[in-house]
């Protein structure tokens, strides 16, 4: 019998799918782990295999507490490793037998070091992170935390250093859209650059579209990401004040995430429209109370898998051009798409009062998602 050939997956996270792991990045990790999985024995290692040095300690404790000092006490962001203690990493794991080595992340990059350079190294980048801190960093400067912006602008300014030096080193580099890849080949002209999109399971009995009660809008994400963070915040002081409805109990905004900071948790108590759920591990249940998902984003990178996974659940999508970048979905077809506060409530409104429109939406958006976002995408793996 034919053995299998082997593949070491080095990922920052331990994969596993949105509703368990409270992220996207890990879906991405696990559905593209998942797929090699298919033809290759896979072993996974990421940097919970191993402790992390105080040095790495006192580096994350900086950029998460004292944002402003990041800049100046390392030369490195949190997420990146130290290259002699990530060669050590690999090489603690290296059996000879691996054939492929499949790299999720950029930061992931240096622990390639100590791989042979016969092995087969493919890179999931799945966005630019110098375009997308370097994005962030302009939303941080923009509502005023200079401290923050500052230290996401050196982190930009160090990830398109990173993405000269370790790029070319790799025999494929993917990335979650057209968009991303673009601006990679533009940042690193000559390199093989593929496309792998993000998907998300289909459920098997979508919801309905008519859901009775107070218009329910929701917003899902891990509201420790910056951008969830201000979106989060928007939503709260600037679209829910600008809902015209004669009965203030007409609307509700259910928010779904961990990692709310005290400042965010006690803006969302200030409106009894309001419900902050924390952590859920079966969104399904949020979905069916929704009558939209509003994703008014102003910053970030890669594919929204949030606006995937509502469209999957049949749920009708309101969003700003920065959240639905790269997902190649149809404005007033499959996606509402606006850029202000006062247009985002328009386009709520839209779909409160007219439920033909609603439930186009939800139907087109569900069939893109099936012919887009399903595990046939991830077929360039093979």
């Amino acid at each position: 019998m034919i053995q299998p050939e082997q593949l070491l997956f080095i990922s920052p996270c331990r994969p596993g799918g949105v509703q368990a792991s409270g992220t996207g990045l890990a879906a991405r990790a696990a559905a593209v782990c998942g797929r090699l999985a298919r033809r290759h024995q896979v072993r996974i290692l990421t940097p919970d295999d191993a402790a992390a040095g105080w040095a790495e300690r006192c580096r994350r404790w900086i950029r998460f507490t004292l944002p402003g000092l990041a800049p100046w006490c390392s030369s490195a962001p949190c997420d990146w490793p130290a290259s002699s203690r990530a060669r050590a990493t690999v090489a603690g794991v290296w059996h000879g037998r691996v054939s492929r080595v499949h790299v999720f992340r950029l930061a992931m990059s240096p622990l390639v070091g100590g791989v042979p350079v016969t092995c087969r190294r493919d890179l999931d980048l799945d966005e630019s992170e110098s375009q997308t801190r370097g994005r962030i960093a302009a939303l941080a400067r923009r509502n005023g935390h200079h401290g923050l912006a500052a230290a996401l602008a050196a982190e930009s300014a160090f990830y398109a250093r990173a993405e000269r030096e370790w790029l070319p080193r790799f025999d494929r580099v993917y990335v979650s859209s057209r968009v991303e890849a673009d601006a990679i080949q533009d940042r690193v002209p000559g390199i093989d650059v593929g496309v792998i999109p993000n998907v998300v399971p289909l459920p098997a009995e979508p919801l309905r579209v008519t859901r009775g009660g107070p218009f329910t809008m929701v917003f899902v994400g891990n509201l420790g990401y910056y951008p969830n963070h201000d979106a989060v915040c928007r939503l709260v002081r600037d679209i829910l004040p600008g809902w015209r409805s004669r009965d203030r109990a007409d609307v509700r905004l259910l928010v779904a995430g961990r990692g709310a900071g005290r400042s965010l948790r006690r803006l969302m108590a200030r409106d009894d429209r309001v419900e902050h759920l924390g952590y859920v591990p079966d969104l399904a249940a949020v979905y069916a109370r929704a009558d939209v998902a509003v994703v008014p984003l102003r910053a970030g990178g890669g594919t929204r898998i949030k606006i995937l996974e509502a469209l999957a659940w049949r749920v009708p999508v309101v969003a700003t051009p920065e959240a639905a970048e790269g997902l190649d979905l149809v404005a007033d077809q499959q996606i509402l798409v606006a850029d202000s506060a006062a247009a985002l409530v328009h386009a709520c409104e839209r779909l409160r009062d007219d439920h033909t429109l609603a439930l186009r939406l939800a139907d087109r958006g569900r069939d893109h998602v099936a012919a887009r976002h399903g595990d046939a995408a991830l077929a360039s793996l093979d």
